[in-house]
């Protein structure tokens, strides 16, 4: 009886002790939470899940592949864990998959890949590189077609922004919203007939209309503010910090959310537009080019280049990038592509040929990018001022080149074509011929390549 007794003793406490090891769920189920639920490859994401089994390890997988993992605490809960998008992650709905090892529970939430171009040259630095795209390359951009153009009633010379899905573009004398990948129109805004690039941030894109700028609700075209100008308005406007900067008869900063002026500084170069980086500002002013604080618009510094007349864009532009402002002016009489120090404005260094630059720069991969009169497009190294390449795509180049996974995409006046170049070599991989100039710049984003044409037109090219 004894016997007995002890053999039930033990198969008890075999049993607590197994109640104990094993992950207890509620009834409720398990569940993830995202911090963000929508962004390009490399976003960082903030997991966080409940209903799991009480301290166990919780893998965390995008799609296939393991991100992270997390431990539950005794309710089986699991803090904030930091997990990153991949880099290969394409354009399109991805799960975030949180599995527990011992209980077996899992729960899955949605997340959207998609990369936006908001502004000319993708960002506040004018860099004109897409960092984040990984569908069109050099293996395959041959194979790019026109996958819906629109007709409008103007050349079309602005960069299209790209954000939420949607193309900004003007179209005639309005802004038009179109849907990314139907060319679909959401809505239409009377803007007038200036050519300037838009740009959008957190939910507004901001367009220049006559001689104010002009803020309206992306999704819907519902004018939230307008700032009239003293002159009418040519450049891009550029969005930084909540705060809208852009040059009419000044250089403007206005509070992103009213519209309300923050500060102003004396300008006579109404075709350029302003580049930031750092809580700078980079402009042309009446000194050269001047660097102002982003925040007070106090003068940092300034250096006497000046760029070109305007071409048939109308805007020049500086581009930034670790440390070193690049932009298209003259030295000594002649033509240059220079490299100025971003702190003190000191030259860096110059490269002069016998042709004019017209196309504002382009800064990636240890390479600066700009085209000439002549028809070239040179690559030039940042660190030494040396010729890496240049190649030869036919007509005036005022287009100022976009990169994208490593592809160069470039528009020529007198050619009528876009051409994509490997962005190493200078090596032609793909063009194709418009009924018209293309002298404004090209935005890739999700896959997609989009340019205005002269002959009033923006075209979409897809795989």
């Amino acid at each position: 009886m004894q016997s007995f007794a002890r053999l039930w003793l033990a198969v008890a406490v075999a049993l607590l002790l197994v109640a104990v090891a094993t992950p207890v769920a509620p009834a409720s189920g398990p569940s993830v939470t995202l911090s963000v639920h929508v962004g390009p490859p490399t976003t960082v994401v903030q997991v966080s899940g409940a209903g799991f089994g009480s301290g166990e390890i919780v893998d965390i997988l995008f799609d296939a592949t393991q991100v992270g993992e997390a431990t539950t605490d005794g309710s089986g809960a699991f803090a904030a864990v930091s997990v990153t998008v991949p880099a290969s992650a394409t354009p399109g709905t991805h799960a975030v998959t949180a599995t527990g090892r011992t209980s077996g529970l899992s729960v899955q939430a949605s997340f959207l890949v998609r990369t936006n171009w908001s502004m000319l040259g993708f960002g506040p630095q004018r860099r004109s590189e897409n960092p984040y795209e990984n569908v069109l390359g050099p293996s395959n951009v041959s194979g790019l077609h026109v996958a819906w153009s629109l007709a409008t009633t103007r050349v079309v010379r602005a960069s299209p922004a790209v954000a939420a899905g949607i193309v900004y573009i003007p179209c005639g004398r309005a802004l038009c919203a179109l849907n990314a990948g139907t060319r679909s129109l959401q809505w239409s805004y009377p803007a007038g007939s200036t050519q300037a690039s838009p740009a959008a941030a957190n939910g507004t894109v901001y367009a220049a209309c006559g001689s104010a700028l002009c803020a309206l609700n992306g999704s819907t075209g519902a004018l939230r503010w307008s700032y009239t100008t003293g002159g009418t308005i040519y450049s891009s406007p550029v969005v930084g910090a909540g705060v809208v900067y852009l040059v009419s008869d000044q250089l403007y900063a206005l509070n992103a959310s009213t519209g309300a002026l923050l500060w102003s500084y004396a300008n006579d170069w109404p075709s350029s537009s302003p580049a930031v980086a750092n809580g700078v500002v980079y402009a042309f002013c009446a000194a050269g080019i001047c660097a102002l604080n982003a925040s007070s618009g106090a003068l940092l510094w300034s250096a006497p280049f000046h760029p070109e007349p305007a071409g048939p864009i109308g805007s020049t532009i500086p581009a930034v990038a670790n440390g070193v402002v690049y932009l298209t002016s003259a030295i000594n009489g002649k033509d240059a592509l220079l490299a100025l120090n971003a702190s003190s404005g000191a030259l860096v260094w110059s490269y002069q040929i016998g042709h004019r630059f017209d196309s504002s720069p382009a800064v990636a991969n240890g390479l600066v990018y700009a085209g000439t009169e002549d028809g070239r497009i040179w690559a030039i190294k940042t660190f030494t001022g040396q010729l890496a390449w240049t190649s030869t795509i036919g007509g005036h180049v005022y287009s100022t080149p976009a990169l994208a996974n490593g592809v160069l995409y470039v528009g020529n006046a007198y050619g009528h074509a876009i051409t994509a170049l490997d962005a190493s070599t200078g090596v032609r991989l793909w063009s194709y011929t418009t009924g018209g100039a293309i002298d404004g710049s090209a935005a890739i984003a999700n896959g997609v390549l989009y340019i205005g044409s002269d002959d009033h037109n923006l075209y979409a090219f897809g795989l």
